[in-house]
């Protein structure tokens, strides 16, 4: 594991900010982590460079470098343990990066498919999430990208199985029950947000399986995959939910959590749940 500790870049960059402007400070941050930045654009965002200028231009980066000098040592030995443990229980054995990273605010974690595997936490935001549940999120994600072969992460199928593995993986890695109050922790929304997805489980796994020729795009990543924290009486997260409940189907059926990370979609799911 090499880890890459991006906040003194994330600090140069700040520093100039009010001499030559956000975005012409933030263009030499970028390249410095171009691929990284360019697979968060293109995957996360999902919006053209302008776009993205136009997001990097209302970013309150003041507010991030306070969130930055708040964070320890004792906060960056954690997270390293947490990815040592997370990647060891899925018998990984590459070579792989850890991005100590500083964003936009919007990323409290993400593993993409970079040419050398790799994750990349948002120290950012970590006051906001638990990073016992984030990072074995995250790790799960980089092993399915490293071996799952041409991995499509803009197959709406592959998207629901990927974010399946990737919030059960952390109750398996905890030794945590799956039920109401571990499956909130994991999706970092209500119980009662989770008693919806639980009280419709069967009409939102009809939606889900309907969109798994779908190719993803803006309009399906809102309806399955964004939170809105707001809306208590309606499904939030669902793709992630019925991803969830998938693989947790078949490690009932005796497959093991890392081999389940290894297995292509289609074969996913024709032997899980039969969807040809």
């Amino acid at each position: 594991m090499k880890v890459i500790d991006m906040r003194d870049d994330f600090k140069s960059f700040y520093e100039k900010i009010n001499k030559i402007g956000k975005w012409t400070a933030f263009e030499k941050y970028y390249e410095g982590y171009k691929e990284l930045f360019d697979l968060m654009i293109k995957g996360l965002y999902m919006v053209e460079l302008n776009e993205f200028k136009a997001i990097v231009e209302n970013t309150n980066f003041h507010a991030i470098s306070k969130k930055l000098s708040c964070i320890d040592v004792e906060t960056i030995e954690k997270i390293k343990e947490i990815v040592k443990k997370s990647v060891e229980n899925l018998h990984f054995e590459e070579e792989f990066d850890l991005y100590v990273g500083v964003g936009l605010g919007h990323a409290c974690g993400v593993a993409l498919p970079t040419k050398r595997p790799s994750i990349y936490i948002g120290l950012e935001c970590i006051e906001s999430c638990d990073i016992n549940f984030l990072i074995p999120h995250e790790a799960n994600h980089m092993v399915r990208i490293k071996y799952v072969k041409n991995i499509n992460l803009y197959s709406f199928a592959e998207r629901v199985i990927t974010e399946g593995l990737g919030v059960i993986y952390p109750l398996i890695l905890n030794g945590l029950p799956i039920n109401i109050d571990n499956i909130s922790k994991t999706l970092v929304i209500e119980k009662k947000q989770v008693e919806v997805l639980e009280e419709r489980y069967y009409e939102l796994k009809q939606k889900v399986i309907n969109h798994f020729g779908d190719t993803l795009d803006y309009k399906l990543m809102n309806e399955f995959f964004t939170i809105r924290n707001d809306e208590i009486t309606k499904p939030v997260l669902s793709g992630y939910y019925i991803g969830l409940r998938i693989v947790e189907k078949a490690l009932n059926e005796g497959y093991e959590i890392d081999q389940l990370t290894r297995l292509h979609v289609n074969e996913f799911l024709e032997q899980i749940i039969g969807f040809k």
